[in-house]
């Protein structure tokens, strides 16, 4: 099987412009992602998926200079971007990722995925309902699930967000991945704003060169939510 993670990503961000930019203990934040999805022991591939505009092309020669596979697709149907992606790519099972968050755990993600294959799930994610921090979202799904929601969906919020029109198809075999430490939903590690790369470079910072996963994160927050004051959602 071919587990690809497709990372929607752009630089045209009407909160934060640019924030695919932004430094990382010295890498940029897409590099930084890619790295650490990089050590994951099941993926075979990491595929960013960027708009097909002006704005997006010398984001598009960062990514290639860097060797990276990129996907150029519809700017505002993202959904069929991922499809036409995925197809390119030939993928059998595909991780959603976004581009603004930094964070995710590998650990967590091939969890995840190793559940998925074992119990022949069709979707599943960790954040319906979400119980892991905002930022360490989830999603993995059969290639057959995208095709078929790319040729079905009619709405524009279903072709802006990829998912929600697999979540609404019926006879699959969805699961919830739920948090078993707790519910940390409350904790917002994704990049919106500039306040939250400063935020994500503090965290970062404070661990030094300890890799930072979900649990960690969790057990630092118990005991130090001040720290974390604006970094919750309200």
């Amino acid at each position: 099987m071919n587990i690809f993670a497709i990372i929607q990503s752009r630089v045209t961000s009407e909160r934060f412009p640019n924030k695919v930019r932004q430094k990382i203990s010295n890498k940029y934040l897409y590099e930084y992602l890619h790295d650490r999805l990089l050590k994951s022991k099941i993926l075979n591939k990491i595929i960013f998926v960027i708009p097909n505009n002006k704005k997006n092309n010398s984001f598009y020669k960062d990514l290639k200079k860097k060797k990276f596979n990129v996907f150029k697709g519809s700017e505002y149907n993202v959904l069929n971007r991922y499809y036409k992606a995925a197809k390119n790519f030939k993928a059998d099972i595909i991780v959603r990722i976004t581009g603004d968050c930094p964070l995710i755990d590998v650990n967590l993600m091939d969890k995840m995925l190793f559940k998925f294959i074992e119990k022949k799930f069709d979707f599943m994610s960790n954040n319906d309902p979400a119980t892991y921090p905002d930022g360490l979202d989830i999603e993995i799904f059969k290639f057959k699930l995208l095709q078929k929601a790319n040729f079905s969906a009619r709405e524009n919020y279903d072709k802006e967000h990829v998912t929600p029109y697999i979540k609404k198809m019926k006879n699959i075999k969805k699961f919830n991945y739920k948090n078993n430490l707790g519910d940390f939903s409350k904790i917002r590690l994704t990049v919106d704003e500039k306040t939250d790369i400063e935020f994500i470079k503090k965290l970062v910072k404070k661990f030094g060169n300890k890799s930072i996963n979900c649990k960690t994160i969790m057990n630092f927050y118990k005991k130090n939510k001040k720290f974390f004051k604006t970094s919750l959602l309200i």
